[in-house]
């Protein structure tokens, strides 16, 4: 199984893309988050790791890059 390590040293395991989407079905139909809801959340944790790594600042305005599909409702959310 492929991995990656973070800068705090924590190694975590690579999904692929049919596991994300079986941890996303998990999520929404056993947990309770709606699919919105899971896409507020990453918007908002996006938004705010852009601020702290201070990559969204150009010429006062704002830098925004977005996946093609469901990705694109996670930037929405982080652009407001």
């Amino acid at each position: 199984m492929d991995s990656f390590q973070t800068e705090a040293g924590l190694v975590v395991p690579a999904v692929t893309t049919e596991q994300m989407r079986e941890v996303d079905r998990v999520a929404i139909e056993e947990v309770g988050p709606n699919l919105y809801q899971m896409m507020e959340n990453a918007g908002r944790n996006l938004a705010s790791m852009c601020v702290e790594i201070q990559a969204v600042y150009l010429l006062g305005g704002l830098l925004l890059l977005a996946a093609a599909g469901v990705g694109v409702l996670g930037s929405r959310s982080a652009a407001r």
